[in-house]
C-alpha cells in the first residue's frame, strides 16, 4: 500500500478482493464472498476490471 494512499479495510466474509488503483485513486474495488468465488463471479470481476481498464 502506498504510504499516502487510501486506507483500505478488507472483509473477512471475502475469499477475493481486486483493488485497481490509478495515481492513487481507487478505480475499482469488487470481491466475491467466501463460497461464491465460482465461474459467474469470476466472469463478473474480469468483465468489471477491463471496463476500467479501457
Amino acid at each position: 500500500m502506498m504510504a499516502d494512499g487510501p486506507k483500505l479495510v478488507l472483509s473477512d466474509d471475502d475469499e477475493a478482493t481486486v483493488i485497481l488503483f490509478e495515481d492513487g485513486i481507487i478505480r475499482l474495488r469488487t470481491s466475491a464472498k467466501r463460497g461464491k468465488l465460482d465461474e459467474k463471479a469470476i466472469e463478473s470481476i474480469v468483465r468489471e476490471s477491463k471496463a476500467v481498464l479501457k
